[in-house]
């Protein structure tokens, strides 16, 4: 068996890929959802999608960077 990590001597760059690699752990299929909590999912995904005042990802990155550089 391994030993733990001991994830407070880690740097921050490491501490994310750790987060990374045990999110990435996890399987769709084991993570279940209630039927409420399924319904609410679907609803705010049905929103994003029709949503014509939603902004681009590539829109915002643009502004970001646009407002850093005055």
């Amino acid at each position: 068996m391994n030993n733990p990590i001991d994830y407070k001597e880690l740097s921050a760059a490491e501490k994310m890929l750790l987060v990374e690699e045990i999110w990435d752990s996890i399987g769709e299929d084991e993570i279940v959802l209630n039927e409420k909590h399924q319904k609410l999912l679907d609803q705010r995904l049905h929103t994003l999608k029709n949503n014509p005042k939603r902004t681009p990802w590539s829109k915002i990155k643009e502004q970001v960077r646009a407002n850093k550089s005055q």
